[in-house]
């Protein structure tokens, strides 16, 4: 390399002639020193910071978790132990003007609310009266046979006339009647809420029956 250089060169200039050729290299200064150090301690700090952040977040997970299973069987205990109101449907039924039941029959527009709407004679005088459609055997559903006359318990065979009266099969009573009665607007109500039963000698009551005029 010295051959390169001009006879007489400085020493200077010969360093810089080893360092541009790479046959020397120049130790760090100290700014250099101190300028990667500082980024070096800025590096770790930035790797602590998120270790930290990802460690709070895992904890912050966790308690998400638990709040989450803590209010789930909260919810399932109360639903489980605090009975719920049960929806009662109602006990008063409008089924249309004393009127539409003129010609004696059996009405089962009604029977999705548990009545039948019966028109019959009865006691010497036509009358309209709302039968229950629950069997007093066990609670069954009876069907009307319209071509035989009589309603037939598909249950366990018991059978009552048109009227209501059971004369076969294992039911025990008659069914029961509900209370009539017509509003100011001639439209028939009937009150589930009161039952009449014959074998209590209550069909006669005058809230068990409508006359037909």
């Amino acid at each position: 390399m010295q051959q390169y250089l001009p006879a007489g060169a400085p020493p200077d200039a010969q360093f810089a002639a080893m360092v541009g050729t790479g046959f020397v290299k120049p130790e760090k200064t100290v700014a250099q020193q101190i300028r990667e150090r500082a980024k070096q301690r800025a590096g770790g700090r930035g790797a602590v910071d998120a270790g930290r952040r990802g460690f709070m977040a895992a904890i912050a997970a966790g308690w998400a978790s638990m709040i989450f299973v803590f209010a789930t069987f909260g919810a399932w205990f109360q639903a489980f132990m605090v009975p719920r109101a049960p929806i009662q449907p109602p006990t008063k039924v409008r089924v249309g003007k004393l009127s539409q039941f003129a010609e004696i029959g059996v009405y089962e527009d009604y029977k999705k609310d548990n009545i039948w709407i019966i028109s019959l004679e009865e006691d010497g005088t036509q009358r309209v009266v709302a039968l229950s459609t629950i069997c007093t055997h066990l609670g069954c559903i009876p069907n009307w046979l319209p071509g035989a006359g009589i309603f037939k318990c598909p249950c366990h065979g018991s059978g009552y006339r048109m009227n209501g009266v059971n004369f076969e099969g294992p039911a025990p009573r008659p069914l029961e009647r509900y209370a009539l009665s017509v509003d100011d607007s001639g439209v028939l109500i009937v009150d589930k809420s009161r039952v009449f039963r014959k074998e209590l000698s209550q069909w006669n009551d005058s809230n068990a029956f409508l006359p037909v005029a």
